[in-house]
């Protein structure tokens, strides 16, 4: 099951979002009886055979062997977990004897009309208000969580009720994901410029040097979507890219977008329930090194203001290139505006 959000991006495209996300005091699977730091910090060990898997700050475990949007038209073809993206405009029904768990931004509407045997009740969530909703859909027992302060929800769709509970059970909320991204990271409203040298070299490259660690965060209104460490070959390819972009900035044609879906001011968070949502995507980049400090690289794809890529000092224009190797890391949700001009 996904919850399908349109929205419109530029002229003449449309694309459907899809979502579904958090230890509890009391498991979540029982019947009824943010802050964070501005650079990617140590990744988080799961135990072993399990990966964590965040999104807004809400966590679970799930086996290492689960694919990640392993879907069609957003159903899932396997064992996968379901993250918010475009989802294609298709009908397919949903493979039998597969496990899914479905992060939303928010919740999913009705869920609760949808459900046979269902029972909600309140709980709290590492103290966080939180609600559990349990019920069955065509043999299936789902478990869903939702975390107001987190904007998220999580659903867990099974045909096996004990796996459905023990995903349930450990699931978490987290000041930073498995990869070091902070769940909350408000340095990414808007790109910044006329900054000091943050390392040799900085000003003259993006992403200077020969980094050790190469993290990609993607943040939607400053809370955590999805985010990956770039392994050797791709670290060294997405360098390359970002480092070859013209220096400067890009702006969309104000006449693909409504001006409904700017923020205002346009260094404001947004809001993930509102339109301002199209406006409040961005990519947290940080390069990290043997020695020496940090580089940390801001980047928009769209759709208002200031779009392509800044580590404070030097600045690169939104290209085709960025744009694929920044979805290609982490994911996308809103989509961006296919024509943009240099600022």
């Amino acid at each position: 099951m996904a919850a399908i959000r349109a929205v419109a991006v530029g002229v003449g495209v449309l694309v459907a979002v899809a979502g579904c996300a958090s230890k509890p005091t009391g498991s979540p699977s029982d019947p009824p009886a943010h802050s964070g730091t501005e650079q990617p910090a140590a990744p988080i060990k799961a135990p072993p055979g399990t990966r964590q898997v965040t999104f807004h700050g809400l966590a679970i475990d799930v086996p290492t062997t689960w694919g990640l949007k392993a879907t069609r038209c957003g159903q899932p073809l396997r064992d996968t977990v379901i993250l918010p993206g475009a989802v294609a405009a298709c009908g397919v029904t949903r493979v039998p004897k597969v496990t899914s768990v479905e992060f939303v931004e928010r919740q999913v509407p009705d869920l609760h009309s949808t459900l046979t045997d269902a029972q909600s009740s309140t709980f709290v969530l590492d103290g966080q208000p939180a609600t559990r909703l349990v019920g069955r859909r065509d043999g299936m027992v789902v478990i869903a969580v939702t975390v107001p302060s987190a904007s998220a929800q999580v659903v867990i769709t099974s045909p096996r009720r004990a796996l459905a509970q023990s995903l349930a059970a450990t699931l978490a909320i987290t000041d930073a994901d498995s990869n070091g991204c902070p769940a909350h990271a408000p340095n990414t409203s808007a790109l910044p410029t006329g900054e000091r040298v943050s390392r040799s070299g900085a000003a003259d490259a993006l992403i200077p040097g020969t980094p050790r660690h190469v993290t990609v965060c993607r943040y939607l209104a400053t809370l955590i979507e999805q985010s990956t460490r770039l392994d050797a070959p791709h670290r060294a390819t997405f360098v390359a890219a970002l480092n070859a972009l013209p220096a400067g900035l890009s702006r969309a044609d104000p006449r693909t977008y409504v001006p409904e879906i700017c923020r205002q001011p346009p260094t404001s968070a947004g809001s993930v329930a509102e339109l301002t949502a199209m406006d409040s995507e961005a990519y947290l980049v940080t390069a990290t090194y043997d020695t020496g400090p940090d580089v940390v690289v801001v980047a928009r794809l769209g759709q208002c203001g200031d779009l392509g890529a800044s580590n404070g000092t030097r600045t690169g224009q939104r290209t085709d290139v960025l744009a694929e190797q920044l979805t290609s890391a982490a994911g996308e949700s809103v989509g961006y505006p296919g024509e943009v001009r240099p600022a």
